[in-house]
């Protein structure tokens, strides 16, 4: 019984985590297209975060990539990725608020 709720809890985090990726990064693509695709290109259609979160879960059943796959289990750091994948949308974002800050 302590196998199947720790199986039922693992997929529910799973579940949780590419939810979370796919609509963090659907929200700042939305952001991202509109602050730099639109004003260059404004006969383009507007997307909303929801349509490029679909997007972001078509794209990432082609992309999987690990900046870590070539080292060897002792030298991973498993805690900073978990961290890494929590805050990198918001600091791609940050990154590209700077950047039309200061740029554009």
């Amino acid at each position: 019984m302590e196998i199947l709720i720790l199986f039922i809890f693992t997929f529910l985090i799973i579940v949780a985590i590419v939810l979370y990726q796919s609509f963090s990064w659907g929200y700042v693509s939305s952001i991202l297209y509109k602050w730099f695709i639109l004003p260059f290109s404004p006969e383009l259609p507007e997307l909303t975060w929801i349509q490029l979160a679909g997007v972001m879960f078509f794209v990432t059943c082609f992309f999987h990539s690990s900046t870590t796959s070539y080292l060897k289990d002792e030298v991973k750091d498993n805690k900073s990725g978990t961290l890494t994948m929590l805050i990198s949308p918001w600091l791609t974002l940050l990154g590209a608020w700077i950047f039309k800050s200061v740029m554009l």
